[in-house]
C-alpha cells in the first residue's frame, strides 16, 4: 500500500485542539541569580496556593548553566524573546490561542536593581515583546525574607546580609490579612 500523502490517508486525523483546555502550561524563566531567585521560585511553589489545583503548571529554568557575565538584565531579555518566539510558535501548533487559552506560554525574566546597565532598555524590550519582568528592588533576598519576617529598617544595599543560605526552619512564613 502506498504512503498516504497530506490529507489523502483514510485514517481519522487528530484535532490539534482537542485536549488544549488541559494542557499544562509551560513558563520559561531566566534569573539574574543562580540561588536566590531560584530558591524564591521553589519557595512560592512549595508554600503557595494554586487558583485552580486542577490546572498544571511546569517550569523550565532557562539559564541555569550560563555564565555569570550572561545573567544580567539585557542579554536576558533578549535571549527571552528567542525562547517566547519559539513557544509562542509550538503553541500556535498545538492549537492553542493567545487570547482564550489559560495554558499559553509565558517567559520571564527576574533580576534585582544592583547597578546594572541598561536595565531601563531591558524592560522595554521586555514590554514590547511580551515577556514578562518581575524587578526586585531593592532585591530577592529581601522578599524571602519578608515571607517570615518583619523588617521595617532600612536595607541600604545589603543583600547579602538577608540570605540566609537555606529557609529558617523556626520560622514560619508570615499569615497575610
Amino acid at each position: 500500500m502506498a504512503k498516504a500523502k497530506g490529507r489523502d490517508g483514510t485514517a481519522r486525523q487528530k484535532s490539534a485542539k482537542r485536549g488544549r483546555r488541559y494542557r499544562t502550561r509551560h513558563v520559561y524563566i531566566f534569573t539574574e541569580g543562580k540561588v536566590t531567585e531560584v530558591e524564591y521560585i521553589d519557595l512560592i511553589l512549595e508554600h503557595g496556593t494554586w487558583h485552580d489545583p486542577e490546572r498544571r503548571v511546569d517550569h523550565h529554568f532557562e539559564n541555569d548553566t550560563v555564565e555569570s557575565k550572561y545573567r544580567k538584565p539585557l542579554p536576558m531579555v533578549r535571549a527571552a524573546v528567542s525562547v517566547l518566539r519559539r513557544v509562542e510558535r509550538e503553541a500556535k501548533a498545538a492549537g492553542l490561542d493567545k487570547e482564550r487559552d489559560w495554558n499559553w506560554p509565558q517567559v520571564w525574566v527576574l533580576f534585582d536593581r544592583d547597578e546594572h546597565p541598561g536595565i531601563a532598555e531591558a524592560r522595554k524590550l521586555a514590554r514590547q515583546s511580551g515577556v514578562k519582568v518581575a524587578y526586585s528592588h531593592p532585591c530577592f533576598e529581601l522578599w524571602r525574607l519578608l515571607h517570615y519576617r518583619n523588617y521595617t529598617s532600612t536595607f541600604g544595599g545589603v543583600c547579602g546580609n538577608a540570605n540566609c543560605g537555606s529557609r529558617p526552619t523556626s520560622l514560619r512564613p508570615t499569615a497575610r490579612t
